[in-house]
């Protein structure tokens, strides 16, 4: 096996590839492998800018310039190098951590086979107990790498842009794991969770588990600022919950 890559940004070497994933629990890790919006992201996604969309990650990366520097530099070493990198990181821990997050921001490539080792790398997270959030914005792009990762108690989690296309989803489809979001910009908070409870309860008609982010909806009814945390939550890594629905945030 080569030696994993040594990646700079701005000419310093980066510690470490895997970064904290500081929603969930202390210990969390999550792997993002290029810029929100960029080359790995689905051209579909009506969260895009180009599409007229307001993408969060997107921005959070242009006000926070380390991150966008970083993931910016992770782009142009390429998938492969930052996931073997990433493997070696997390075998140092015996791939065992609280929480992982894939693509905390940006995509992943369509093909699984261009990133061999974030392959790898998922199977040694399940197989040492560690739950796994790996979210893609496509239906095609799911199903390709949960059969690349091979993992019969893992389903990489499709995010469904409508609500409306991700109740048929849950109903309709015989596999898949889903997620949506619910709500409109001009709403208040209350209403964004109505909304999305009324989602979430048109979905499971037929007896399936879908949930409301508990996250997002105890934020607001706690009427709180600031950003919603997992915590100890591991619902979107359960293929057990066939639908999370998050409330606009």
């Amino acid at each position: 096996m080569t030696a994993p890559a040594v990646l700079t940004v701005r000419g310093k070497p980066v510690a470490e590839v895997l970064g904290s994933f500081g929603k969930a629990v202390p210990g969390s890790v999550h792997l993002s492998l290029a810029p929100s919006g960029g080359r790995w992201c689905s051209r579909s996604c009506p969260h895009l800018p180009a599409n007229g969309g307001k993408c969060y990650a997107e921005r959070t990366e242009r006000f926070r310039i380390a991150l966008g520097d970083r993931l910016a530099a992770f782009d142009a070493a390429g998938p492969e190098p930052v996931a073997a990198r990433a493997f070696a990181e997390s075998a140092i821990r015996g791939h065992r951590f609280p929480w992982a997050r894939v693509s905390a921001f940006g995509g992943v490539p369509e093909d699984p086979a261009d990133v061999p080792s974030l392959v790898r790398l998922v199977r040694a997270w399940l197989d040492a107990g560690t739950p796994v959030h790996f979210p893609a914005e496509t239906q095609r792009k799911a199903d390709r790498w949960t059969r690349a990762i091979g993992r019969p108690e893992f389903e990489v989690r499709e995010s469904v842009a409508d609500p409306r296309r991700f109740v048929r989803a849950v109903r309709h489809r015989l596999r898949g794991v889903f997620s949506t979001v619910a709500g409109d910009p001009g709403d208040s908070r209350p209403e964004r969770l109505r909304k999305a409870r009324e989602v979430a309860e048109r979905a499971r008609a037929l007896g399936d588990r879908v949930i409301v982010c508990p996250a997002v909806a105890s934020r607001i009814l706690r009427g709180s600022a600031g950003s919603a945390k997992c915590g100890a939550c591991r619902a979107c890594s359960d293929r057990d919950i066939r639908g999370v629905v998050f409330p606009l945030h």
